[in-house]
């Protein structure tokens, strides 16, 4: 995430917004987007629980995303970073339905060995967005993430959910 902290543009804004048997808003938009990756640097995976309520997450990212802090000359987007395999919350597919409607891509990452890409590159596509895969266990594709986070930044977002 450093990566796309770096590249972003100062007056970029961020989000944070986390899931596992529920959905967690953490951080309001906001120009300090390095207080978002501080914060996401302290969560480790199973932070909360061992569930992931992905449909979750992506509501309170559509939520901050059209709440008053959005700014209205903005172009949102959204950035889910999981191993794509739901089993907590309503239904991810019929969550990101309402991006679709609101015109907010999803860009998504698939992480790990065992990531469930379908369900993840279903959700890009919908939504305008694209899926990205860092592949293996965390320490052979912390790399892969660091370059997927660069492309990201250079995108310009919003927000962003693990």
């Amino acid at each position: 995430l450093q990566e796309m902290v770096d590249i972003t543009r100062s007056f970029d804004t961020m989000s944070l917004e986390v899931f596992a048997t529920t959905a967690r808003h953490e951080i309001d938009l906001t120009e300090d987007r390095q207080s978002v990756a501080d914060r996401l640097y302290v969560m480790q995976p199973n932070y909360y629980d061992n569930n992931t309520n992905i449909g979750g997450g992506l509501e309170k990212a559509i939520q901050e995303l059209s709440s008053n802090r959005a700014r209205e000359d903005a172009r949102p987007m959204i950035v889910l970073m999981s191993d794509g395999v739901s089993n907590a919350g309503p239904d991810a597919i019929q969550v990101a339905q309402q991006a679709v409607d609101l015109g907010i891509p999803v860009y998504t990452i698939s992480v790990g060995s065992g990531a469930d890409r379908a369900v993840l590159q279903q959700i890009a596509e919908m939504t305008g967005g694209q899926e990205f895969f860092a592949a293996g266990l965390a320490s052979e594709y912390t790399a892969e993430l660091r370059g997927i986070f660069r492309t990201l930044g250079s995108l310009g977002f919003a927000a962003l959910v693990e």
